[in-house]
């Protein structure tokens, strides 16, 4: 699940996307090295809770929900007018690997 996440913020494109690049490795990497226990458990909440949206939104978990609405659902979490500890940590951690 954090492997296509961290795809749908840095695609995969005439360079190399967040997968091929290792994202996910470095983001598990980071969380348990570099962040608090409840920062991790916020974090691992806020993918229970993209789950739960998935399966709220389309009658499916995240891993079997379309790359569309998944999208959707990423986006949705980017557009949030308060963004949750777990999209915070996210984004800037695919961004930074």
């Amino acid at each position: 699940m954090l492997a296509e996440i961290a795809e749908i913020i840095l695609p995969k494109t005439s360079t190399p996307g967040a997968i091929d690049a290792k994202v996910p490795e470095f983001i598990q990497m980071m969380l348990k090295d570099c962040f608090k226990e409840e920062q991790q458990k916020a974090f691992f909440a806020g993918l229970d809770k993209l789950n739960e949206d998935s399966e709220k939104a389309n009658g499916t978990d995240f891993a079997k929900a379309t790359p569309a609405q998944k999208l959707a659902l990423i986006k949705a979490e980017d557009e949030a007018k308060e963004r949750s500890e777990f999209w915070k940590i996210t984004k800037d951690l695919t961004v930074l690997g």
